[in-house]
């Protein structure tokens, strides 16, 4: 069994090495001084590794929890890499529908149809004030429930507050219009 120490103490030699743990967990050890946790594994009669990341960004517990889930996996005749691999394709997916790109997708659209540009301006100007707390997060998981809750208490500078008004209930938002009458005013229609 492998420990933290015997991993610090693993230095680099002219050939990458392998330190064994247990069930398949090693550390490989690069000529450079990197250090890589591996799974290896058989599927089907064929050997394959799983790569779960470098030591010490992943540490020994974590490192030893990913192969027990690795383990489960095979049990039910599931391939740990091809789950990794499921993984990484929806996480590519859900960024790139992601707040700021749909909005940004939905202003070029309203700018090739022939919207006005103080209306595109005013539409880039509302995603860049919800750009802090949502542009990274996909559009599916903004409910309207976040929107009200995040922005009732929002000011823009010192005379203008925005009133927004949302359904009582938590039902993502298929769209968002923005409104403005006069300039005291904005309310989300989800």
């Amino acid at each position: 069994m492998l420990t933290d120490t015997a991993i610090r103490k693993a230095k680099p030699k002219e050939k990458p090495y392998k330190v064994s743990d247990s069930q398949g967990l090693y550390l490989l050890v690069n000529p450079k001084g990197s250090k890589l946790w591996r799974v290896k594994y058989r599927m089907n009669g064929v050997e394959r590794k799983l790569a779960l990341g470098s030591y010490p960004e992943i540490t020994l517990a974590e490192a030893r929890s990913a192969r027990d889930t690795a383990r489960r996996q095979l049990a039910h005749s599931i391939d740990p890499n091809f789950v990794k691999r499921q993984e990484r394709i929806e996480a590519g997916i859900r960024a790139s529908n992601s707040f700021s790109s749909v909005a940004q997708e939905l202003i070029e659209k309203k700018a090739r149809e022939g919207m006005a540009e103080p209306t595109l301006a005013k539409m880039r100007w509302f995603v860049k004030l919800l750009g802090n707390d949502y542009g990274k997060r996909p559009v599916a998981e903004i409910t309207r429930r976040n929107c009200c809750t995040n922005y009732e208490s929002t000011s823009v500078g010192a005379d203008w507050r925005p009133q927004i008004s949302c359904a009582p209930l938590p039902v993502e938002c298929s769209a968002m219009q923005l409104r403005r009458r006069g300039r005291s005013a904005i309310r989300l229609n989800c």
